[in-house]
């Protein structure tokens, strides 16, 4: 993050929205999985939506 030059460098790690009163993760770059921390942390794995995954 920063900048090279006049170019603009940024990077962004993780992204997530909430839709429709759910959870969704648009980009996880860490090396934690966020959605076992939000499951950890007591969201149930029904209200988040992996969207950076192929639909099925």
């Amino acid at each position: 993050m920063g900048w090279q030059n006049s170019r603009r460098i940024y990077g962004v790690l993780i992204h997530i929205d909430t839709i429709n009163q759910k959870i969704w993760i648009q980009q996880d770059s860490t090396e934690e999985v966020i959605a076992n921390e939000l499951v950890n942390l007591g969201i149930p794995y029904k209200h988040i939506v992996l969207a950076y995954k192929t639909p099925q």
